[in-house]
């Protein structure tokens, strides 16, 4: 019974903290990005990425900035642009 208790707060917390780190918002150089939640899609044959590697590209943003040598991917289904960060970690483009 004790060991059930443990591991009970542990997914609990291991829950609680993924939805807190979900809230947060990053910066690659000068393109906003959110962090991706990866998705299960049903029915789906194939990827929904229209190139399933990552892509170098260049962000060119409304007030002149660029980032290039970006690693890049974009989702179809979701309409989205994904970047990679300076640690490699996926964020979904956001566009203002």
């Amino acid at each position: 019974m004790k060991q059930l208790s443990k591991i009970l707060t542990l997914l609990i917390f291991l829950i609680s903290t993924s939805d807190i780190y979900a809230q947060e918002f990053f910066r690659l150089k000068e393109s906003i990005g959110m962090p991706l939640r990866f998705r299960t899609y049903v029915d789906l044959k194939g990827s929904p990425y229209f190139i399933d590697s990552w892509t170098k590209g260049i962000i060119k943003q409304s007030n002149g900035q660029i980032s290039k040598n970006i690693e890049l991917k974009y989702d179809q289904l979701e309409d989205e642009l994904i970047f990679k960060n300076a640690n490699g970690r996926s964020l979904v483009l956001l566009f203002q």
